[in-house]
């Protein structure tokens, strides 16, 4: 669909409050001549064959507010982060769903030097933009985790039963709890269970 030219992916969905900002986006990325994706949902990113192609963005935002719940777009998180070669931005209506220990569970994957959120100036979110899309930089993580790990953890948050992903995975159960983890331990949780509370 895009061939083999990289793009910067704006996924979540258009409101009033984020409406601003997708255009600031998409002005930016069509002077440093980029394509623009936008996304509401994993569905409509249909030139993906694999969940965790890495380096296809040059830059991936992420839009989140009140109502996602949070492992579930700490899944996208671990995707788009990938595959944007940990080149990811986050704007967030309100820096309150940023908590001290889901920032420390993200910076795990991704320094996270910026947060967009509605009270920043119009120009600092642009220069923010225009500086990631012109250097995308290859960020060293302090833990990584396989295209495996992260379907199980994405599994698991959508409530897919131990049973069931172990036959799609098409292993044992012995081994699935052994991958759940190593999952919860690369994201510095005694469980996984600890996701879902968090």
């Amino acid at each position: 669909m895009f061939g083999r030219e990289k793009c910067v992916l704006v996924f979540g969905e258009q409101s009033i409050l984020h409406c601003g900002v997708f255009r600031l986006i998409e002005f930016e990325s069509l002077l440093k001549c980029k394509k623009t994706v936008f996304a509401k949902d994993l569905s409509q990113l249909e030139h993906r064959q694999s969940a965790c192609r890495e380096g296809w963005y040059s830059l991936a935002v992420m839009f989140i507010s009140h109502k996602d719940f949070f492992p579930l777009w700490f899944s996208l998180f671990l995707k788009l982060n990938a595959e944007a070669n940990g080149n990811l931005l986050i704007f967030t209506d309100g820096l309150e769903l940023m908590n001290a220990e889901r920032r420390a569970i993200l910076k795990r994957f991704n320094v996270l030097d910026y947060v967009l959120h509605p009270g920043m100036a119009g120009a600092y979110i642009s220069h923010i933009i225009s500086e990631k899309i012109d250097k995308p930089v290859l960020r060293k993580s302090r833990c990584s985790l396989s295209c495996r790990e992260m379907r199980i953890i994405d599994g698991y948050v959508k409530g897919m039963s131990a049973a069931q992903q172990a036959s799609f995975f098409n292993i044992s159960l012995k081994t699935l709890y052994h991958h759940r983890k190593n999952c919860a331990n690369k994201l510095g949780l005694r469980s996984l269970k600890a996701l879902i509370h968090l």
